[in-house]
């Protein structure tokens, strides 16, 4: 598997919506998984509402965090 480095930047204010769009393997979905908390990015750092979330130093578990993933096909256990 070939790993790619992502250098991701944005601001989303307060009430507005964004889309993240791209073909397949741009990293629209690790994208989210490291802002949610799912992936631990190798570098750089999240900021959210001014708190780092990851940092060099610095790690927020999924559960401590004001962010979530909601899957488009979300299963709780496989049938």
């Amino acid at each position: 598997m070939v790993s790619r480095g992502l250098d991701v930047a944005f601001d989303v204010a307060a009430g507005e919506t964004v889309a993240l769009l791209g073909p397949n393997g741009a990293g629209k979905s690790t994208t989210l998984a490291v802002l949610a908390g799912l992936l631990r990015p190798d570098a750089g750092r999240v900021v959210v509402d001014g708190e780092e979330l990851t940092g060099p130093r610095r790690w927020v578990p999924p559960h401590a965090r004001r962010t979530a993933l909601l899957a488009q096909d979300p299963l709780l256990f496989p049938h």
